[in-house]
């Protein structure tokens, strides 16, 4: 039988691409993916697309402020949901959302994930659904793994994936994942989901593993802020 090999996890540009990067195989064109991760790639490709704009170009700064401040939002946010879900502050993180729910995704369909330094989330699956991620600012680290299995927890690809680098889920590929932020600054994320045009099931929920690495649980994605929300407060605490 002939052996088939995954698809690299990360994505570039058409124009992008090499004769040396396709020896290597370490990198795919959205050409190559399924139409649902296609659809979703052209909203968030373009390099307007980022974090730090002329309206505000020290977002990202006073974002990196709010989580050191004691009396910042992002530092109270974060102590927050860590009391509340009942986690290490170390696996919190803050979830903007963008848009409005248009029932084709679990919970809104655009989120900004704002990961602090040394943060991480559990081992999770997506729902069966697709996904690209921009990494809008800094750097982070994806660990993929087989399935969502508290007896074995050892990841068989990792990525790390640098600032502007777009990687992205299928309900086949990818599906399930861990990533960390091992860097000493936060790092932003830009996520876009949706189910397959054949998924009827609309599960709404994220599945993970636990703190304890024992039982697998719900995660219903909920919001923080909405975008305009966050981004206004931000600036006025700058």
């Amino acid at each position: 039988l002939p052996v088939t090999v995954d698809l690299p996890p990360i994505i570039i540009k058409r124009e992008d691409m090499t004769l040396e990067k396709l020896e290597l195989g370490e990198v795919t064109v959205i050409d190559n993916l399924p139409k649902e991760c296609q659809k979703l790639y052209w909203n968030i490709a373009g390099n307007n697309v980022s974090l730090n704009t002329p309206d505000f170009p020290d977002f990202a700064d006073a974002i990196e402020h709010s989580i050191r401040d004691n009396n910042g939002i992002c530092y109270k946010k974060l102590e927050e949901k860590a009391k509340v879900e009942g986690k290490d502050l170390k696996e919190t993180y803050l979830r903007v959302t963008l848009g409005q729910d248009q029932g084709n995704s679990p919970g809104v369909p655009f989120v900004l994930e704002i990961w602090p330094s040394g943060h991480y989330s559990p081992i999770h699956k997506h729902a069966d659904c697709f996904a690209v991620i921009k990494v809008l600012y800094n750097e982070v680290v994806a660990l993929y793994f087989a399935g969502l299995e508290p007896e074995e927890q050892k990841w068989y690809k990792r990525a790390d994936l640098k600032q502007g680098e777009i990687t992205w889920i299928s309900n086949e590929f990818y599906q399930t994942h861990q990533l960390w932020n091992p860097t000493s600054k936060m790092c932003a994320t830009i996520q876009c989901y949706q189910y397959g045009d054949n998924n009827e099931e609309h599960y709404e929920n994220f599945d993970y593993i636990d703190s304890q690495g024992i039982k697998i649980k719900q995660f219903k994605p909920k919001s923080d802020w909405t975008f305009a929300k966050f981004k206004n407060l931000i600036k006025e605490e700058w």
